[in-house]
C-alpha cells in the first residue's frame, strides 16, 4: 500500500469523511486518487458517526461555582465518613465535572456509578495487602483513573 493510502486511511480512522481525507491526503500527494477497499475504512464504527465539528479544541463551560460546590461537598463526605465514601464523592465531582465538558461542541458524560468504583477500590486495596503493596505500585495506582477513563462517554 502506498504512502498516499496509509496517510487516507489514517484521516479515515480519525473520524474525517471520505470526501474530507481525500482533500487533506491530496495536499501532501497531489496525484492521489482515493481507493475504497475494505482496509480503508475503520471495521467497526460507521465514518458517519464520528465526524468532528472541530479541530479537537475542548473547553469547560463556567459553572457557576457549581464545581467548587460540588467539591467542598465531596472533601466533607469524605472526612466525615473517614473515607468510607470517598467512591460516592469521587463520582458526584466526576459527574458534575464532565456534564460541564465540551470537546468539538459535544458533551461527555460519566457513565460509572459509585458501586463499580468501590469495588475497584476494595480489589486494589486486598491485592496491595496480600502482595505487601506491590500490586499497588505497579497495576493498583493506574485502577482508579482507567475505571474513570472507561466509564467516559459521548452524551
Amino acid at each position: 500500500m502506498s504512502d498516499a493510502q496509509n496517510y487516507y486511511n489514517q484521516c479515515l480512522e480519525q473520524g474525517h469523511s471520505p470526501d474530507q481525507a481525500e482533500e487533506y491526503t491530496r495536499q501532501y500527494f497531489p496525484d492521489f486518487t482515493a481507493i475504497e477497499t475494505a482496509n480503508s475504512l475503520p471495521p467497526t464504527v460507521p465514518v458517519q458517526s464520528v465526524i468532528s465539528e472541530g479541530n479537537g479544541v475542548w473547553s469547560i463551560q463556567s459553572a457557576n461555582n457549581g464545581l467548587l460546590l460540588t467539591k467542598l461537598a465531596s472533601f466533607l463526605m469524605k472526612l466525615f465518613s473517614l473515607g468510607i465514601a470517598a467512591p460516592w464523592a469521587e463520582c458526584m465531582v466526576i459527574e458534575k465535572w464532565a456534564s460541564h465538558v465540551r470537546i468539538d461542541g459535544r458533551s461527555i458524560k460519566f457513565t460509572g456509578n459509585a458501586s463499580g468504583l468501590f469495588k475497584v477500590w476494595i480489589k486494589v486495596f486486598l491485592l496491595s495487602a496480600i502482595t505487601f503493596g506491590i500490586y499497588y505500585l505497579f497495576v493498583g495506582r493506574k485502577a482508579v483513573a482507567a475505571y474513570i477513563d472507561s466509564h467516559i462517554t459521548w452524551a
